[in-house]
């Protein structure tokens, strides 16, 4: 896979080998782990989380070490499969009315991300934190080993959600500026799960990507470098996006490169040829694998700076994706669009199968849905006659919406 840049005048292309980590996670981008005392403490304080996060939030519980092979006595959680290698299990809290627990088996741990892909939240439940190191944890110091303590009064080497423990109080061997909730608080600690993910959230970087690899076989000439702003297409959705994204690339083919409308704009050739749009939502996904896409086809001339923010300001990075639903068919609209980090397990999953759809992937996937705010947002153009159609609608008299079609 090779990210291209071109300069102003175009010119050779610089590329380098893209290395494909392996995700910086180890069940889901948002996963917490709940340590020390009790089992049953534990478990009460998971259900309670679960039902709080009711309504909001897909919680999916993991258990890990001895607690995963402790067998089923212990209610509301039941034992799920187990590996040799790493005991684990995720399951519900027991169905009520409002409980959002998820059950999903996990056959191995190169499945697990996998399988916890459709949760929002994972928590993890392990005895001591040795089988959960480097995740961010929730600490419940009633039976912290103190002399693991640093001279600040920290664990040391986890990332920290919160400390708990039976009381209010505040024990004396933490220092002052250390979170603390008590056990049962669940409000607070809510609070802090939340504040921990907000501040995780504003560090995954937004890119954005403008969709211009199709054959446009039924315009008969590249849609990418149609005008109706009086610049490309292409040009214009990246300008579109380049306010909202720290980087913005055009998705496109190997043989576009120095096309009109493609070249001197930074370039994300198709890893994934004839995938059509999911090719290239794949590919960026592998380039930037820690980023969040701003994905946007560039044969939606009426999509604005308005429709760009309001996707934006009303994303929920805890799904796979935030998308608009279609006003003629109610269905998910794939080509503009938020995918984060994670979607490049559910695109992969139904690209196995064959399925190269990228709407058929949302449909099947929990996904954020929003309503359109102008009717026409995302009206696109694949024809001479609806280009035409278009070019006429968008006339220097169509003011407002945002800014007018100018304004870009």
């Amino acid at each position: 896979m090779s990210e291209v840049s071109h300069g102003c005048g175009g010119g050779e292309a610089t590329s380098r080998n893209a290395s494909h980590p392996a995700v910086a996670y180890r069940y889901n981008p948002f996963e917490i782990a709940i340590v020390g005392a009790d089992r049953p403490t534990r478990l009460r304080q998971i259900d309670a989380l679960v039902t709080a996060y009711s309504g909001d939030r897909t919680i999916a519980v993991v258990t890990l070490g001895a607690a995963a092979t402790a067998g089923s006595s212990t209610a509301p959680y039941q034992s799920g499969s187990t590996h040799s290698e790493a005991p684990h299990m995720m399951c519900p809290v027991q169905p009520q009315r409002g409980r959002a627990g998820l059950c999903i088996p996990l056959p191995d741990r190169f499945g697990a991300p996998f399988a916890c892909s459709a949760a929002d939240i994972v928590l993890v439940e392990d005895d001591d934190g040795a089988t959960t190191r480097g995740l961010p944890q929730i600490v419940h110091v009633d039976s912290i080993d103190t002399t693991k303590l640093d001279g600040a009064g920290q664990a040391l080497r986890q990332p920290l959600v919160t400390y708990c423990g039976q009381t209010g109080e505040r024990p004396r061997f933490l220092n002052q500026n250390a979170p603390y909730v008590r056990n049962d608080d669940i409000a607070a600690l809510r609070q802090a799960i939340d504040a921990f993910f907000n501040n995780r959230i504003l560090r995954i970087p937004i890119h954005g990507l403008v969709l211009t690899g199709g054959r446009s076989t039924r315009m008969r000439r590249d849609k990418a470098a149609l005008q109706f702003h009086g610049k490309s297409q292409a040009k214009y959705c990246f300008d579109v996006l380049t306010p909202h994204c720290e980087k913005v690339y055009i998705s496109n083919r190997q043989d576009q490169a120095e096309a009109a409308g493609h070249s001197g704009l930074p370039q994300l050739h198709d890893r994934y040829v004839d995938f059509g749009p999911m090719g290239g939502i794949l590919t960026a996904l592998h380039e930037h694998p820690n980023a969040a896409w701003l994905v946007l086809a560039c044969d939606l001339p009426f999509v604005d700076n308005a429709t760009i923010a309001h996707l934006l300001r009303n994303r929920c990075a805890y799904r796979m994706a935030t998308a608009f639903r279609s006003t003629s068919d109610g269905m998910p609209e794939p080509l503009c669009a938020v995918y984060e980090p994670k979607s490049v397990l559910s695109f992969m999953q139904f690209a196995a199968l064959g399925y190269r759809c990228p709407r058929k992937v949302l449909m099947n996937k929990p996904v954020c849905i929003l309503e359109q705010i102008h009717s026409d947002a995302l009206t696109n153009v694949n024809t001479t006659a609806e280009y035409q159609d278009a070019c006429n609608r968008l006339s220097p008299q169509r003011v407002g919406r945002g800014g007018s079609s100018q304004e870009h």
